[in-house]
């Protein structure tokens, strides 16, 4: 914008207006011989740019001061990435006369202004006075400015790393370990901060200070009060003449409760040989990799069975039980249940249970069938009551017998009824014979009923 002087249409006497009339002339060829100066002067232009380690931006306030007669021009801005030599004026600012630009520099958040240079062109005031975030700018006729501004990174304290994970974990502690680096000035506090989140809220001198080397140094600290299966967050800070610096977030998780069991006194469903144990199995949270009944004749029991059924990961008791076969009869036992997390195991307290005495097999002699005049078949069932039982028929012409005969199979070692049978040959026709069917295991022997049957004429 060009500013023109404009002579007053309006003037004193004559004589006087003679005399000004001389002196607006006087006035008209100076501002005609001023503009046609400022029209013919080179113009110069306005660079700037950023160096140095850090990062910042330059702005200009958007205009020009001075006795030039250009005003308004466009504000410039230089900002990140710095880079040495980039030249961040939007145009090139254009200055005529002794113009002049007022500049301000802000540095990044990590970083500090470090200084201006005027590389061509002068500066007018602040650049390097007691507010030097600011500078005014100019250069005579044709002369660019060059304006070089310099950001460095802010000092900054130790470099500090936080190992992953934790060591010797329990269920109320855990080692952490990291590194401090000094970077050559002395530590003076080196902390664990913990927690449940990543705000911590606990801390902990690390068991050593790092010094004020220049090499990466081991720290670590054990840390106690924890609770038992939680997932805590953890980091490393360390402080120096420089500042703090904290390592990154890790993580690790206490070992839950080992498992609450109880072994239920007693047992129940006792046979000879059998007996059904109980018991309870609370997780506390985390998996219960085994759960087992130990029994045998004493407190060292040295055998074992799996617990049914298998308790799980939850946080309240689970009913766990398992029937033990293979006992001997008229027997005590010890017995207990035992179940493992990853937190440890756990026994429940000792019981004890005794088998039933052995009892000789029940037996029952049934009808024979499929006479002839010289054979048949005998009948009968026996319950072995738990024992390894044997059995055989006897029969003759009296309650006597006199002949024997062996069953078929032998019925076993249950609990139930099992059916028995013989083939008898050589009889004599049209003959009455009695039989019985006889038992035994190792409570005795036992005879079922006499019964008859007639060969065929």
């Amino acid at each position: 914008m060009r500013r023109h002087a404009k002579a007053s249409s309006a003037g004193p006497t004559p004589r006087r207006a003679k005399s000004f009339g001389r002196i607006a002339l006087l006035a008209a060829v100076a501002a005609t011989l001023l503009l046609a100066s400022v029209a013919q002067a080179a113009a110069s232009e306005l660079h700037v740019s950023i160096t140095g380690t850090g990062s910042g931006e330059v702005t200009s306030a958007g205009g020009f001061e001075g006795s030039g007669e250009f005003e308004g021009t466009p504000p410039i801005e230089c900002s990140n990435p710095p880079k040495v030599g980039m030249v961040c004026d939007n145009t090139p600012v254009p200055f005529f006369g002794s113009e002049v630009v007022s500049l301000s520099a802000n540095a990044a958040p990590d970083s500090v202004f470090a200084g201006w240079n005027i590389e061509e062109g002068f500066a007018i005031a602040n650049c390097e006075s007691s507010n030097p975030n600011s500078c005014l700018a100019g250069a005579p006729e044709g002369t660019d400015v060059k304006v070089t501004v310099t950001f460095n990174l802010k000092p900054t304290g130790p470099t500090v790393t936080t190992n992953p994970g934790a060591t010797e974990i329990s269920q109320t502690s855990a080692k952490v370990a990291g590194t401090v680096n000094p970077k050559g000035k002395a530590v003076s506090e080196c902390k664990v901060q913990y927690g449940l989140t990543e705000s911590y809220g606990s801390e902990a001198d690390c068991e050593s200070l790092p010094g004020s080397g220049e090499s990466a140094v081991p720290v670590e600290k054990t840390l106690s009060g924890l609770t038992p299966n939680k997932t805590y967050h953890f980091r490393f800070k360390a402080t120096n003449a420089d500042g703090s610096t904290t390592g990154s977030d890790q993580t690790f998780k206490t070992l839950p409760e080992a498992p609450a069991v109880i072994t239920t006194p007693g047992a129940t469903e006792i046979l000879q040989t059998m007996a059904k144990v109980a018991g309870s199995v609370n997780p506390n949270g985390a998996s219960v990799s085994e759960c087992k009944i130990e029994y045998g004749l004493t407190e060292s029991y040295g055998s074992e069975a799996n617990c049914e059924p298998a308790p799980g990961s939850g946080e309240s008791p689970v009913s766990v039980s398992k029937t033990l076969s293979g006992l001997v009869a008229n027997t005590t036992y010890h017995f207990r249940v035992k179940a493992s997390n990853p937190g440890g195991t756990s026994n429940g307290s000792d019981q004890t249970f005794t088998t039933l005495a052995l009892v000789v097999p029940t037996v029952t002699t049934e009808a024979a069938t499929g006479e002839t005049k010289t054979t048949a078949n005998l009948n009968g069932s026996v319950n072995p009551n738990g024992d390894p039982t044997s059995c055989h028929f006897e029969y003759g012409l009296t309650t006597s017998y006199g002949s024997e005969a062996s069953c078929a199979s032998p019925p076993g070692s249950g609990y139930d009824p099992v059916s028995a049978s013989a083939a008898i040959s050589g009889l004599t026709l049209n003959t009455t014979y009695h039989f019985r069917l006889v038992a035994s295991n190792g409570a005795g022997t036992e005879n079922g009923s006499d019964l008859t049957f007639t060969t065929k004429s």
